[in-house]
């Protein structure tokens, strides 16, 4: 199938739909910019581009080819071109973009879609790193690279992050935003999943590393009292916990039951503590097992 070169135009240079947000986002971390041939591809691991495919197609945007090469994993690019398109990318920085920041294209955009750009520029340049001990969230670029429309964004938030500039002992350059703490992870990531469970838009690996942060549900008070319900994604199941804290006293964590629902889990979960009367204290931050919200929460009553 042909590309459809006005709907390109129409979608990339006034972008008003979600997969166009993503796709600019994505362009702005694996795309690259010929503007002699107005020509405008992105080439990253086929079984990822497979996936992102049909939001291309949305888009207008069909052309497609391969490269399988020795020892490497197999390679797909999208292109096309677009004098229109390839002008107003240039425009806004994308010729350059390995040391300019993005805050043109972002203008672009309105506030509402913004979140589907960063998630493209996440696929594409972002790495969540956890092994069950450590966990690193972090975006990766040129040695170059203005980082200022970035840390706009987590200035916005008020996500602590750390800026570190790199050279290897072979010469290699690179510089990377890395979001520092658990709070500020989850943040970060709050932001740019919005809406996931909806549009399925982007890459599921990744999306799946963010939900196994969030795989325990919990209420947990700033200080050293948890309390809450576990969801174990593997077995589908919420266990009702009382974790071990100074009000408590107790030595290790409780098991109260596991269950099918998280409402059964709850409810046994706080007839416990007002059974056995445990103090419960004023505000508790709640997150959710794919931490799409932080909510304070009153007092409950007794």
């Amino acid at each position: 199938m042909k590309n459809d070169y006005s709907v390109i135009s129409e979608n990339l240079i006034f972008p008003r739909t979600p997969e166009a947000a993503y796709v600019l986002g994505l362009l702005w971390a694996d795309g690259f910019l010929s503007v002699n041939t107005n020509r405008v591809t992105i080439e990253s691991v086929e079984e990822d581009l497979i996936t992102l495919y049909p939001f291309f197609n949305k888009l207008g945007i069909y052309n497609r080819s391969f490269r399988h090469r020795e020892n490497r994993k197999p390679q797909m690019s999208i292109s096309f071109s677009d004098k229109s398109v390839s002008n107003f990318l240039s425009s806004a920085d994308y010729f350059a973009k390995s040391n300019k920041s993005a805050d043109k294209i972002l203008d672009s955009i309105p506030e509402h879609l913004k979140h589907y750009w960063f998630r493209g520029l996440f696929d594409g340049d972002g790495c969540i790193y956890n092994n069950g001990k450590i966990v690193q969230i972090c975006v990766a670029s040129s040695y170059e690279q203005d980082w200022t429309y970035l840390e706009n964004l987590c200035k916005r938030f008020g996500i602590n992050y750390k800026i570190k500039l790199s050279i290897t002992r072979k010469g290699h350059k690179s510089s990377v935003l890395r979001i520092l703490g658990m709070k500020n992870y989850l943040t970060f990531l709050d932001y740019i999943y919005q809406s996931y469970e909806n549009d399925s838009m982007g890459l599921k690996r990744k999306y799946d590393k963010y939900q196994k942060l969030g795989r325990i549900k919990y209420f947990r008070e700033k200080g050293n009292h948890n309390y809450g319900v576990r969801f174990n994604p593997k077995t589908k199941k919420y266990t009702a916990i009382l974790a071990r804290n100074k009000i408590n006293k107790l030595s290790r964590n409780k098991v109260l039951g596991t269950f099918d629902t998280e409402k059964e889990a709850r409810a046994v979960f706080d007839a416990y503590i007002k059974d056995n009367n445990i103090p419960v204290h004023p505000k508790f931050i709640e997150y959710d097992n794919i931490f799409k919200r932080v909510v304070n929460l009153k007092t409950r009553s007794r």
